[in-house]
């Protein structure tokens, strides 16, 4: 990590995995894999120490009840943040929130977004709202 060009967290897993959203809790940096042509049912968690940018741990979250024939590597984060232990993470794929807590490594909650969003990238949480980015313009989602 460091230097010119890219950024990485050296890792086994990351010569053969991909991420495109990252979140932390001022220490940590969390990272979530998207599928690619060869893995589309994985759907790992990272941890790595910003101190040294060492990885940490890792972790497949647990979901209780998915549709039949689904698994959690079909979900292509795009955007995720921290706070209070969790990591909430929205997938462009199904158009989905997600919660993730991190103590028990499980899923959480699930949440639909609207079908009209058909680009989300990045994500802002600001207490219950959420702000995403679909094709170059923020949209806020209130949450219940």
């Amino acid at each position: 990590m460091g230097g010119l060009g890219r950024a990485r967290i050296d890792t086994t897993r990351g010569k053969l995995s991909y991420i495109h959203a990252s979140a932390t809790d001022g220490r940590y940096i969390f990272t979530a894999t998207v599928p690619d042509n060869k893995n589309k049912t994985k759907f790992v968690i990272s941890k790595a120490l910003m101190a040294d940018w060492t990885l940490s741990g890792e972790f497949e979250p647990v979901a209780e009840a998915l549709k039949d024939g689904r698994k959690l590597g079909e979900l292509y984060v795009t955007g995720m943040v921290y706070e209070n232990g969790k990591l909430y993470a929205v997938s462009k794929n199904f158009n989905t929130l997600i919660v993730i807590d991190i103590a028990p490594e499980s899923i959480e909650a699930a949440y639909g977004l609207p079908t009209e969003l058909t680009d989300i990238r990045g994500l802002v949480k600001k207490g219950n709202t959420f702000e995403v980015v679909d094709h170059n313009r923020i949209v806020t989602l209130q949450m219940n």
